[in-house]
């Protein structure tokens, strides 16, 4: 969503939506970093593989 499609949501919603997008780009970076290895992305971030590849799935992220 754009911001001005952001400036309707509740501050609860805007929180999780900006969570989100910040989550993703760090999970991308950090795979990228980490040459696609999902373990050793996992565990830079401080998170379980399996979380990890949910969170992926969840962004579209499977291939990256």
């Amino acid at each position: 969503p754009d911001e001005e499609e952001l400036d309707g949501l509740d501050l609860k919603e805007y929180v999780r939506v900006h969570t989100a997008k910040l989550e993703r780009a760090r999970i991308q970076r950090v795979l990228e970093a980490e040459d696609g290895n999902v373990t050793r992305a996992a565990r830079r971030l401080g998170i379980s593989r399996k979380s990890l590849l949910v969170k992926m799935k969840d962004y579209g992220l499977r291939n990256a």
